[in-house]
């Protein structure tokens, strides 16, 4: 069994979930794609371990981003597949939270090609996703996934939240729509200067079709 994707060979596809039924539906759901699925049991330790354990002997990944939550996991699914991502390995983020835990996972989001909400996920999304995931690799963006240069305006920080939370808006995609993420997605050397009013320059995918496609990556200080 093995998948053919964009010229790259797909034959054996780990999935990382806490649910046991969710992990055998995946399961079958991997195989219509004709590729072996391989369920990852846990408690998972640490991101560092786990991908010096399992990232090597698979050809891609598909995680539930709760993991941490429920204790099968040191780490949430969208940080491993933001790293799996910087190593050129597919990967995919299939969650119920897409909406719910956006902000955490904005902190992510310019190295998750894939989010797929979890009632949407079939045979051929998983096809489709990893062909987005590997032409990415190759710098042969989406238009919902090129990213640009353009002008960020703070808002205001909500420093209630833990992490701060900024809120932002980015007025070349929505001048009329408020954008939420973590103040530790922003530079250590720029992170004091936050607050309201501020302007910064950032990589933004502005043909994103809705929020939680929206990455905001690379920022410099405008003042």
């Amino acid at each position: 069994m093995s998948l053919n994707v964009a010229g790259q060979e797909i034959s054996k596809l780990k999935i990382v979930e806490d649910d046991e039924n969710t992990r055998d539906s995946l399961a079958e759901t991997v195989e219509d794609v004709d590729i072996i699925p391989d369920k990852v049991e846990g408690p998972l330790g640490s991101l560092d371990s786990f991908l010096r354990s399992q990232a090597n002997n698979t050809d891609a990944f598909i995680f539930d981003h709760q993991l941490k939550q429920s204790g099968f996991a040191e780490f949430n699914g969208a940080q491993a597949v933001a790293e799996l991502y910087k190593r050129k390995c597919p990967s995919m983020l299939c969650t119920a939270w897409t909406n719910a835990d956006i902000d955490s996972i904005r902190l992510y989001r310019r190295y998750i090609p894939s989010l797929i909400h979890s009632d949407e996920i079939n045979p051929d999304i998983i096809a489709k996703e990893l062909e987005i995931c590997i032409n990415e690799f190759r710098e042969k963006y989406l238009p919902s996934r090129e990213p640009i240069k353009t002008l960020v305006r703070i808002e205001n920080v909500d420093n209630e939240q833990r992490p701060p939370i900024v809120n932002a808006v980015v007025p070349s995609w929505n001048s009329k729509e408020v954008i939420r993420f973590p103040l530790t997605l922003v530079p250590l050397d720029i992170r004091d200067n936050i607050k309201g009013g501020v302007r910064l320059w950032a990589q933004v995918n502005l043909g994103a079709n809705d929020h939680t496609e929206l990455f905001l990556d690379s920022f410099e200080f405008r003042g």
